[in-house]
């Protein structure tokens, strides 16, 4: 059970096959997966961001705006221009803006995520396909049309793929490893069945935490008068945590509103 489910399961969400993670991360998410139901987004996973949106009515959203640096109730962007802020929320590596927060996050985990299209499915459940086999580059695999029929509405089956380490191999070279092992995981396909769609290195896929936390209090969001930060970095490597941590981030810049407000 442990080296067929638990070992490549957990790595394939911790995205390290040495399972270095924290044991308490394991029994967050294990948790989780014993009170809710996993899921996908209908129309993908922008639509959490976009949900998001659709609740602020007085909110500008500046597009391909990159900041260079935050500083007393200012914002400084790559065009030269400088905006002013009662309050700022950084809700990334802080330290691409903040240079004395420089190692507030501590390395992160990368996969390598592998779309394919083919013309057959293989099995018409919606389940995750482990690869147990520590030599293998699969870690898992999953038909994403079983899932949500929205994911490939053209009569092909989209194969989502995942490799945690891929060796330092060229692209080209894992798509053929990945193509062979596939074949051999899946005896019924054959490769002119497989047509590959695109490949995705995401290098900071998941924050590395060594300070494993449930919560925190608001406050400690503020690092200086006006400049909060929130992101998964601050508590564990989830889509809860940077949820919780933007909350609580919001709720801190209320805090010291009213608080201003009270003393004027």
């Amino acid at each position: 059970m442990i080296d067929q489910f638990f070992k490549p399961f957990f790595g394939g969400i911790f995205l390290e096959n040495d399972l270095n993670t924290s044991s308490r991360m394991l029994e967050f998410v294990f948790k989780m997966f014993g009170e809710g139901h996993a899921a996908v987004p209908a129309r993908g996973m922008q639509e959490i961001p976009e949900m998001l949106l659709q609740q602020l009515s007085q909110t500008e959203i500046l597009y391909n705006t990159e900041v260079i640096k935050v500083g007393l109730k200012s914002v400084s962007l790559s065009n030269g221009s400088d905006m002013k802020a009662d309050a700022i929320v950084v809700a990334t590596d802080p330290s691409t803006v903040l240079p004395q927060l420089n190692g507030q996050v501590n390395g992160y985990q990368h996969v390598v995520n592998m779309y394919f299209s083919l013309n057959q499915l293989p099995f018409k459940k919606p389940i995750i396909a482990l690869v147990p086999d520590e030599s293998k580059f699969i870690n898992n695999f999953c038909f994403m049309d079983n899932t949500a029929t929205s994911y490939s509405p053209n009569g092909k089956h989209l194969l989502s793929i995942s490799v945690n380490d891929d060796n330092g191999l060229s692209e080209k070279g894992l798509k053929t490893k990945v193509i062979e092992e596939l074949m051999e995981l899946i005896p019924a396909l054959s490769s002119s069945e497989i047509t590959h769609l695109k490949t995705y290195y995401i290098n900071k896929a998941l924050p590395k935490i060594d300070d494993f936390q449930y919560h925190m209090k608001a406050s400690n969001t503020k690092v200086q008068e006006g400049v909060y930060l929130a992101g998964d970095y601050l508590l564990n490597g989830s889509i809860n945590a940077a949820m919780l941590t933007g909350r609580l981030a919001a709720q801190a810049v209320f805090e010291d509103i009213q608080g201003q407000g009270f003393r004027n």
